[in-house]
């Protein structure tokens, strides 16, 4: 699943979850490996 198709799924009331997760992919300063760490705790957190 890529991040636009999940970004898609979510609903209007996780608006600012989808917005969240396009500014972290398109973060420059993390490297990639950084990015999935970062992705990985959010969806841990959220359960």
């Amino acid at each position: 699943m890529s991040l636009d198709t999940l970004r898609d799924a979510l609903p209007a009331y996780a608006k600012d979850i989808s917005l969240n997760l396009g500014s972290l992919a398109s973060e420059t300063v993390l490297n990639d490996q950084q990015k999935w760490g970062a992705f990985v705790a959010s969806a841990h957190a959220l359960g």
